[in-house]
C-alpha cells in the first residue's frame, strides 16, 4: 500500500517533471540566445578584418560602426568574451564562472563554450 500511487505522489512527481523540463528549455534558450550572439560578433569581426587589413583587439572597436551594441552572453547578461591572444570568442556558460574559455572540439560539454576565429 505505500508504494501505490497517490493524488499528492502524483502531484510532486508532476511537478518535479516539470521543473526539470523548465530547466532544460532555459538552457536550451540560452545556447540558442548564445549562438545567435557568437554569430553576430564573428561577421561583425570579419567585416572589421575585411575593412582594416587587421584582426580587432577590442569587442568594443566593433561598436557602433559593426554593431550597435555588443551582443549579450545570455549566461550572465554581460558581453560576450573575447581573447585576441587566443583568438577565441566564448561565453561563461550554465555555470557562470569566467575560466578564461575553454578546450576541446565540442562547445556543448565545454565549462565556458569557446568558439575558435579561423580568419
Amino acid at each position: 500500500m505505500i508504494f501505490t500511487q497517490n493524488s499528492i505522489g502524483r502531484v510532486l512527481s508532476q511537478s518535479l517533471l516539470t521543473a526539470i523540463d523548465i530547466s532544460k528549455q532555459q538552457e536550451k534558450k540560452c545556447n540558442t540566445d548564445m549562438l545567435v550572439s557568437v554569430t553576430q560578433i564573428l561577421y561583425a569581426m570579419k567585416a572589421y578584418k575585411i575593412d582594416t587589413g587587421r584582426l580587432l583587439v577590442n569587442l568594443t572597436d566593433l561598436v557602433p560602426k559593426y554593431v550597435k551594441s555588443l551582443p549579450e552572453d545570455p549566461y550572465d547578461g554581460k558581453p560576450m568574451k573575447y581573447n585576441p591572444g587566443k583568438n577565441i570568442l566564448y561565453s561563461v556558460g550554465v555555470d557562470g564562472a569566467d575560466q578564461g574559455g575553454s578546450e576541446g572540439a565540442d562547445w556543448t560539454k565545454m565549462p565556458n563554450p569557446t568558439f575558435t576565429i579561423g580568419f
